[in-house]
């Protein structure tokens, strides 16, 4: 008599629509362009100068030997940084796509050095021993999360305890900035971009594909969270000014784009107000 033993079915998890759009820029290559230079300039400012001052917060903390995890590290861009200052790297990527553009980017700073490694992983659920992480980054992440605190409190519980000192006991994450006149006007007055988006569907034009939600916070909504999780409060940085804020910039996008780098550059404006974005920085007690 033959038995015939009946398997369940594997069940395959249906990629959420981050990881699908993160899947997407990877397979392309859109997300490394966006840090390259044959990206349009208007592009890719955001994201060079977000990658430029989390390099400069990132230089007073990292140094020979310190444990760095890095959660969606996208292509890799900041593992330069990390390999040239000797630093033990861990990242962690929903998306497989950018999970083999970081180790890509591993394999051309670290070779094969063991000490440098990218996998799999959520913000939520690492697969890192408690206090095992020096300094921990997360850019461009928390804004695609429902839930804020569970992310704040793995990152808690990955970083080691005390002082703070040249060793790490650190976190520094990467938020669009809530405060930003251009996104207040952007939320009141989004009726103008939907009309003009059906105007150009209706016409053939291509408006280009749309993003995935992210949310907006403030640097005090940030603060409290982590603070509340015994946090301090170290530094924030603002990057990607908009002078000229929303509906300006849509009409006259060179114009926006050329005030939006001078004054940047040259600084002088109330930066909570005029940044898109910020770079906030914690230390462990």
């Amino acid at each position: 008599m033959t038995t015939i033993v009946r398997q369940r079915p594997v069940r395959r998890e249906v990629p959420s629509p981050v990881t699908q759009h993160f899947n997407e820029l990877g397979r392309t290559g859109d997300w490394a362009r966006r840090y390259s230079g044959t990206a349009d300039s208007r592009t890719n400012w955001s994201y060079v100068r977000r990658q430029e001052e989390i390099e400069r917060l990132l230089s007073d903390v990292v140094r020979p030997g310190c444990v760095v995890v890095e959660i969606g590290p996208g292509s890799g861009n900041l593992v330069p940084f990390f390999a040239r200052r000797g630093c033990t790297y861990r990242g962690f990527d929903a998306a497989p796509g950018m999970v083999d553009e970081t180790r890509a980017a591993i394999a051309r700073c670290y070779g094969d050095d063991p000490r440098a490694t990218c996998e799999i992983g959520s913000i939520e659920r690492l697969d890192i021993p408690d206090g095992a992480a020096d300094v921990v980054v997360a850019s461009g992440v928390l804004e695609y999360l429902n839930h804020l605190d569970a992310a704040i409190a793995e990152l808690t519980r990955i970083v080691r305890p005390g002082a703070p000192g040249p060793r790490g006991g650190s976190a520094l994450v990467t938020l669009p900035n809530a405060s930003s006149l251009n996104r207040v006007l952007g939320r009141r007055l989004g009726i103008i971009t939907r009309f003009w988006h059906s105007i150009r569907r209706a016409t053939g034009h291509s408006i280009g594909p749309r993003d995935v939600e992210r949310r907006a916070y403030t640097v005090r909504q940030v603060r409290a969270g982590f603070e509340q999780r015994g946090w301090r409060h170290v530094a924030v940085a603002y990057y990607d000014f908009e002078l000229l804020p929303y509906p300006l910039n849509r009409v006259a996008p060179s114009a926006a784009f050329a005030a939006k780098r001078f004054i940047e550059r040259r600084g002088g404006v109330p930066a909570a107000i005029v940044a898109n974005g910020f770079v906030a920085q914690f230390e462990r007690r």
